[in-house]
């Protein structure tokens, strides 16, 4: 492995370490804007309960707020089951990934590749 300030490396070789670089920075910096906005949607939701935002919202769709010409919706979350307790419902999911499982190894699932990304770990 040819280290970052090695005379031996090309001007390609140190752009593509240059943009590693690049994407660790921005990388960076969204897990701290998610951060941040997790918080304010939290303390949006707060807000929103008490009232706080009444006046501003859409009359025809109550979970709509209108501000500085952007619109605002409140979701509230989608709706899930736990199934752990019902026994028929988990020998069928057994049952389809025994047969997903099968149907992979005999080769008659199509395969389907998804997007390319990158994953950075610090």
């Amino acid at each position: 492995m040819i280290s970052p300030v090695s005379p031996l490396m090309t001007a390609y070789q140190a752009d593509a370490l240059n943009l590693l670089s690049q994407l660790q920075q921005l990388k960076d910096r969204i897990k701290v804007l998610d951060a941040e906005a997790k918080d304010v949607q939290k303390q949006l939701a707060i807000a929103f309960a008490a009232g706080d935002l009444d006046d501003y919202k859409d009359p025809d769709q109550p979970n709509t707020i209108r501000h500085d010409d952007s619109v605002f919706v409140f979701c509230p979350g989608r709706i899930t089951y736990d199934f752990q307790s019902c026994a028929d419902v988990l020998e069928k999911e057994r049952a389809l990934k025994e047969a997903k499982e099968i149907s992979i190894a005999l080769g008659i699932a199509a395969k389907k590749q998804g997007n390319a990304f990158w994953s950075v770990k610090n």
